[in-house]
């Protein structure tokens, strides 16, 4: 038997109850304000046997999930939470194997009665859960909010390996009193739990994201690594500059575009780095990604892109980051992964056209050091603003791109 995808409203009694169901499933359920009397959210009991209860979410309820007097139960990547202090999940006996792994089990307080109860059960395993008091012998990298009564040094309790307090669900759950149960940045809970066996989480994450699996329902996900930055290199006399680019940059140098940086939000995976992560397109000439030589690496967040000779003058060109290349996480790199560039020698002012507006401009720079303000108007590269650059934009003249 399968019940999956329902939302149940306030039904009155129990929203979900299997009794005696053998190899069956519970899974992806909304299940919310079922409070009547002995209501509760989602109940198996009488035998049954081999029942997978994941990926629900049970809220507003008496109970919200209770189970006894059955057989192989697995309760994961749920989110259990009741309004009314005692038991959010109570097992009042009888099950033997019983796995609770990377739930959220909350109750509204903290007076010592704990969220997970566990009446009597044997062969239970609890890992990677967060919740507000409660647990089992064994139990191992949960994330405890609040503490039942029994859990105290005077009982023989002490955390478990990977298992730690932390009473501040705003330093878990990015808006927990909004009931939004998503880990958040920083969140103590993330790559804390251990492998348990399962490939996705309750919104169907793959699961892990990051070096473990995280502690509770939800797998954080880091954000895409995109592009941060352009940035072309120009030779002027024995130096190099480089200068920051973004779209509709005209390249006036005429030395042209022969080298170019990529920079990106995060790491790199080195062994995804190749010539064929970078293509070059014209508006005009097609195609021309032939002309990049290498493709290198540098630190683990730049690439730098040298061509054996520039693109021809006079085009508009699209670099784009292509699909081969992957970040740490091996992941695409996401978001804008390309620029618009022009080559177009002697268009000092980047208006699109050489005219005699670019002569004046490189005039007025006549004999000045060149460096970051004044760069494009060295159009010949010899690190100096002389007669010689406005020669070569008076050969250009009347030149513009398509």
């Amino acid at each position: 038997m399968t019940v999956q995808d329902n939302v149940l409203d306030k039904n009155g009694g129990t929203g979900i109850y299997y009794g005696g169901c053998s190899d069956s499933v519970i899974a992806r359920n909304t299940v919310i304000r079922h409070n009547g009397t002995h209501a509760n959210g989602i109940s198996v009991y009488q035998g049954s046997s081999n029942v997978q209860i994941v990926r629900n979410r049970v809220t507003d309820s008496n109970i919200a999930l209770t189970t006894e007097q059955s057989s192989n139960l697995t309760v994961a990547y749920n989110v259990l939470t009741t309004p009314v202090e005692g038991p959010c999940y109570a097992e009042w006996g009888g099950t033997n194997g019983l796995a609770v792994y990377n739930n959220v089990i909350l109750q509204p307080t903290d007076t010592g009665k704990s969220a997970l109860t566990i009446i009597s059960a044997t062969n239970v395993t609890v890992k990677n859960n967060i919740l507000a008091g409660g647990g089992a012998a064994g139990s191992t990298n949960n994330i405890y909010v609040t503490l039942g009564w029994q859990q105290d040094p005077y009982y023989g309790w002490s955390l478990g390996p990977g298992e730690m307090i932390v009473r501040n669900l705003n330093a878990i759950f990015v808006d927990p009193a909004h009931g939004d149960y998503h880990l958040k940045a920083g969140s103590p809970a993330i790559d804390a739990g251990t492998n348990v066996g399962l490939a996705t989480d309750i919104a169907g994450t793959a699961v892990p994201q990051g070096a473990a699996p995280d502690i509770g329902a939800y797998e954080y996900v880091v954000a895409g690594t995109s592009v941060s930055g352009w940035s072309i290199i120009g030779r002027h006399g024995a130096s190099d500059l480089q200068s920051a680019v973004s779209d509709n940059y005209v390249e006036p140098r005429a030395a042209g575009i022969v080298k170019l940086r990529v920079a990106f939000s995060g790491a790199l995976d080195p062994a995804s780095v190749a010539r064929t992560n970078v293509t070059i397109t014209g508006a005009t000439n097609g195609n021309v990604s032939s002309l990049i030589s290498t493709v290198t690496l540098i630190g683990n967040n730049t690439l730098e892109v040298a061509l054996t000779g520039p693109p021809p003058n006079r085009d508009w060109y699209t670099v784009a980051v292509s699909d081969t290349l992957h970040d740490q996480a091996g992941r695409t790199i996401i978001g804008d992964r390309d620029v618009r560039l022009g080559a177009l020698v002697g268009d000092v002012d980047g208006s699109g056209k050489v005219s005699a507006a670019d002569m004046l401009a490189a005039r007025g720079h006549a004999n000045e050091a060149v460096g970051s303000g004044n760069f494009r108007h060295d159009v010949n590269g010899s690190a100096a603003i002389t007669g010689d650059d406005m020669l070569v934009i008076k050969a250009h003249s009347g030149e513009q791109l398509p």
